[in-house]
């Protein structure tokens, strides 16, 4: 009777590993992932300027018709700087931003005195109520690819001309008697409103280079990544005695020339170069060749290798 227990028990065993076999293989079934990538490097085409154009006045509607006086201005300097009139775009207009929030700490600065001196400022120092209204502006210019030196030189003399120019209104915008005391005293004390982070002051140009690609070399560029993860795949697996099976995921990603900082942006109240949402247009922040970087990852099941 024991014999016939033992025997049992021993058949149910092998039974159960003849079953269970075939789902444990399914569940871990043995992969192999692999990425592959392909950098294409082209000359910028374009310069492209961004900044926030400036209206300030003592009320809202005052600094409303402020800042369309100077997008009038703009518009003018643009054209005579052969700007591609057709790419310039506008943001929306906001009072959040360096500008406004620079105002907001010289009158802090006031009241603090007041406070710490127990009197008050002569009104000839009085920093007036005003309102900051910030528009942001992006302008682009063509640049000739032909020849690398040729490219350099204009942009060098386009760059200086739009700095130069004053586009956002960033010079004109003049400071009152209290304001600039003030200013003054404090940056002898190493006060900066716009010191947060590495910025361009409001009204400020801040310039990139942008390169553009065809779609036909993305869509070679991203044939030559996945055949480079296939290939890496196929050594990774005959590593270790095996063949590359079925493909079983696959996913990619592309990005730009900028870094991950100058992704980010530019620090507080400075225009963000924002990478394009167009694939095919990359940014950098100096005048060098573009990066469009391709990268697939791959992963294939691998299967027994003939080992004779």
């Amino acid at each position: 009777m024991k014999s016939s227990i033992r025997l049992f028990m021993a058949l149910a065993v092998v039974t159960a590993s003849v079953v269970s076999g075939p789902f444990a293989t399914a569940q871990e079934q043995p992969m192999v992932e692999a990425e592959g990538k392909e950098v294409l490097k082209r000359w910028p085409s374009q310069l492209v300027m961004r900044l926030d154009l400036i209206g300030r006045a003592g009320s809202m509607d005052d600094a409303l018709a402020a800042l369309e006086k100077r997008k009038e201005v703009a518009k003018t300097l643009l054209t005579s700087l052969g700007a591609e009139m057709d790419t310039v775009e506008y943001g929306d207009p906001t009072t959040t931003s360096a500008a406004s929030q620079g105002q907001e700490q010289i009158q802090a600065m006031i009241r603090e005195r007041i406070q710490r001196s127990g009197g008050s400022v002569p009104a000839g120092l009085k920093v007036a109520e005003s309102t900051v209204v910030t528009l942001p502006l992006t302008a682009r210019w063509e640049l000739d690819t032909s020849d690398p030196v040729k490219l350099l030189q204009q942009a060098t003399v386009l760059r200086k001309k739009i700095e130069d120019a004053d586009i956002g209104g960033a010079k004109s915008q003049k400071l009152s008697l209290a304001e600039q005391e003030l200013l003054e005293e404090a940056e002898a004390y190493g006060y900066d409103p716009y010191s947060d982070e590495p910025q361009a002051k409001p009204g400020e140009p801040v310039i990139t280079f942008a390169a553009k690609i065809t779609e036909e070399e993305r869509s070679q560029a991203m044939k030559a990544a996945f055949e480079a993860s296939v290939k890496d795949a196929k050594e990774l697996a005959a590593a270790a005695g095996q063949d590359l099976g079925l493909l079983m995921s696959l996913s990619s990603s592309t990005y730009g020339g900028m870094s991950p900082e100058e992704m980010y942006g530019y620090g507080y109240g400075r225009r963000m170069a924002t990478p394009s949402d167009d694939p095919l247009v990359s940014e950098v922040t100096d005048l060098s060749k573009v990066s469009f970087n391709f990268a697939i990852r791959a992963r294939f099941r691998i299967i027994a290798g003939n080992r004779e």
